[in-house]
């Protein structure tokens, strides 16, 4: 059983740093978008269009920030509350 908690622990873990890029990649997105609206050569339909955009990213950033901090907080209370016990489960994976 434990060694099918682990496993799950370690796919959460990867999932968590898939959302971690996602998040950085929306930031990064949000804050183009958001220097393109500073710009005053957009016609006024192209103007909608990336104020939209930017919209969606930020909004999308901010959603991809909660779920990381609530998938965090999850899998820091099913982890180890103690490197004793870390350890101990770490030595004891080769040993018969």
């Amino acid at each position: 059983m434990t060694t099918h908690n682990r496993s799950a622990l370690q796919i959460a873990h990867e999932a968590l740093l898939h959302i971690e890029s996602a998040k950085s990649a929306l930031n990064q997105l949000e804050s183009m978008l958001f220097a393109v609206t500073m710009l005053k050569d957009h016609p006024a339909h192209a103007k909608n269009l990336i104020s939209a955009a930017w919209y969606l990213a930020t909004d999308n950033a901010n959603a991809t920030d909660g779920s990381y901090e609530s998938i965090h907080d999850a899998l820091d209370d099913l982890a180890p509350q103690n490197a004793q016990s870390e350890n101990v489960a770490r030595n004891s994976e080769g040993q018969p």
